[in-house]
């Protein structure tokens, strides 16, 4: 417990207070799009941003998993750790211009998908802010490998505060969910100044050349293992958006889209905590400590679930009274019920959430990719099938399902892997 206690200190608190920027930045983007776009508007948009996450997880390929492994080894010399990590982006940069002119030949085919020339329009403005997004990921991995965690939470704020800033007046201005787009690509840029700013400043320039085949197959190798666990994990969030805007319409996609929203700023809480576990447990996977991991994980349980639970409570309590304040007469309050099933998936397994990492520093990213196929599999069948049934509804519901299910699978597999159950049980403890 005393690595544990040690290392969330000050970094927690400060990661805690970008969180609560970034958050605050978030529903900013999302009321503005709201209001200045109505929900129809505001349905495109999150259409767009739910692709372009999914699309973004194909363009970095996993390398970022390969990079904040080789980030987090101590047993690496800082030379070629250098090397490595600048490797990385190079392997990140070239995969990811490959996906980015396949979205761009492939406009046709979601407007087709979609029945909405809108949405292929703006793909097509984002597309090649995949390159961007596929550099920010693995910059920003290699920071947290480095257990920068700082400015880690910094570039997460960055990027909530551009998005709005630069939403703001496009929505304003022109009203058009297209023309917003434009902001997306913004804020991909300007946190790429800011993380490769950082980056050279701590590292330096490698002192021998990264572009090899040697080191770009090394990376693509592990990220490619790795890579169904980001896809999945974007998949998993916004599957159900997806769904929604395939059977019904663009305001119904507005609505539910905002709800979601909501239940993805209370997880991003729970990753907050994760990514300081990160390099901790990267320590304690070689060798690999059984007790440690296993008195971290009763800890979090006895703390996270019971103020999950109590934060669940409060926000839906609040929702319907704020958002007839903010907007009255448009019928978003109507999202209550949709917020409180999503949450119930989410605090039940919030626990479980903050160690999921353990594959990953434990060097079986197969095994991740392997638990988020399941859970995918189980989110795209429910969703599949309850939307078409109960609408929005449905899909909150569907969404919730999965995420219970998804508990269960880390809990095998984890068991499988490492041959020891989470939490510790209480013999485990004794002394």
């Amino acid at each position: 417990m005393t690595i544990f206690t040690r290392t969330l200190k000050l970094d927690l608190v400060i990661n805690y207070a970008s969180f609560a920027i970034t958050a605050l930045s978030g529903v900013a983007f999302l009321f503005l799009l709201a209001h200045y776009l109505g929900m129809a508007g505001l349905g495109v948009v999150s259409l767009v941003l739910a692709l372009y996450g999914v699309i973004g997880q194909i363009a970095v390929g996993g390398i970022q998993f390969s990079a904040l492994r080789v980030a987090s080894q101590q047993s690496i010399a800082q030379e070629e750790k250098v090397n490595l990590i600048y490797a990385a982006f190079i392997t990140a940069g070239l995969w990811s211009a490959l996906i980015a002119f396949a979205i761009w030949f492939a406009n046709d085919l979601f407007a087709s998908l979609f029945e909405s020339p809108r949405v292929a329009e703006a793909l097509l403005i984002v597309s090649p802010a995949l390159v961007l997004f596929a550099l920010n990921k693995t910059a920003a991995s290699t920071l947290n490998g480095l257990n920068h965690m700082r400015l880690f939470a910094l570039q997460m704020m960055l990027r909530t505060i551009l998005l709005a800033g630069f939403s703001w007046p496009l929505a304003a201005m022109t009203g058009d969910p297209v023309l917003v787009c434009w902001a997306i690509v913004g804020s991909e840029l300007g946190v790429t100044l800011y993380l490769f700013f950082q980056l050279l400043r701590l590292t330096g320039i490698p002192k021998f050349p990264c572009l090899s085949y040697r080191l770009i197959r090394r990376h693509l190798s592990f990220g490619l293992r790795g890579l169904w666990s980001g896809l999945a994990y974007e998949i998993n969030t916004r599957l159900d958006v997806i769904v929604v805007g395939f059977f019904l319409t663009d305001a119904e996609v507005g609505l539910y889209a905002l709800v979601a929203q909501l239940a993805e700023g209370f997880f991003n809480i729970l990753i907050v905590v994760r990514n300081q576990l990160a390099p901790v447990l990267g320590k304690l996977m070689k060798p690999l400590q059984v007790d440690d991991i296993q008195r971290l994980a009763r800890a979090i349980f006895i703390i996270i679930v019971p103020i999950a639970a109590l934060s669940a409570f409060v926000g839906v309590w609040l929702y319907a009274p704020v958002m007839q304040i903010l907007f009255p007469g448009q019928g978003y309050e109507a999202g209550a019920s949709l917020l409180a099933i999503l949450l119930v998936g989410l605090v039940l397994n919030s626990w479980l959430f903050v160690l999921d990492i353990l594959l990953i520093v434990g060097g079986y990213p197969g095994s991740y990719s392997l638990l988020m196929f399941l859970t995918v599999a189980t989110n795209m069948a429910a969703n599949l099938t309850l939307v078409p049934m109960f609408g929005l509804h449905g899909a909150a519901l569907a969404t919730a399902l999965a995420s219970l299910s998804w508990g269960g699978y880390f809990l095998l597999v984890s068991r499988k892997r490492f041959g020891f159950w989470l939490p510790a049980k209480p013999q485990v403890l004794k002394r």
